[in-house]
């Protein structure tokens, strides 16, 4: 299984289908629209937040699903899935893989109880990182897929531009353009 989501992904784009909350594009029907217009688009795989998005997302595509599960907690900065019923929640959801906030951030759970619950699933850890450090912890720890999604969550500068990330794979183009990083 982990071989077959793993070549799916393989030099593909994963897009992140995930409206503002509460906002205008905040229903179901939306996001597995927006999931839909990826896959037409070549992606490889989409990041879905929340179990009824991913489970109505999972009936209408066949491409591996990252889901995450976003919560603001009291006394912690951690907000992707940051608790392990978060990643019960996403395990009978049905999504192959469940990305987790990896950084060395205050967290009621520590990363190695929630890379143990989801690797007893069978499923595949994808560790969010904000630098090198947090990507080489959690490869130490069995994550099997690290991404770049926390890059700019780092409050050091340091962590941002010398994160060993080189800039989430972004080039600068000539005469402008470039890329970035993201939340989520």
């Amino acid at each position: 299984m982990k071989k077959n989501i793993l070549k799916k992904l393989k030099n593909k784009i994963i897009v992140s289908s995930q409206p503002n909350e509460d906002g205008p594009q905040d229903k179901t029907s939306i996001v597995v629209s927006m999931a839909e217009a990826a896959i037409i688009g070549g992606c490889g795989g989409v990041r879905i937040e929340g179990e009824k998005n991913i489970r109505a997302v999972k009936k209408n595509i066949s491409l591996p699903i990252i889901g995450i599960i976003k919560n603001d907690l009291d006394n912690y900065k951690v907000r992707i899935t940051p608790l392990l019923k978060d990643v019960d929640k996403i395990i009978n959801s049905g999504a192959e893989i469940i990305a987790y906030d990896a950084t060395n951030r205050k967290r009621p759970f520590p990363t190695k109880e929630i890379i143990l619950k989801i690797k007893k699933a069978n499923r595949l850890a994808m560790a969010d990182c904000s630098n090198l450090d947090d990507a080489k912890n959690a490869i130490l720890e069995g994550a099997d897929i690290i991404g770049t999604c926390l890059l700019y969550t780092s409050p050091s500068p340091r962590d941002q531009r010398g994160s060993g990330f080189g800039g989430c794979g972004c080039k600068k183009k000539k005469g402008g353009g470039g890329g970035g990083g993201g939340g989520g």
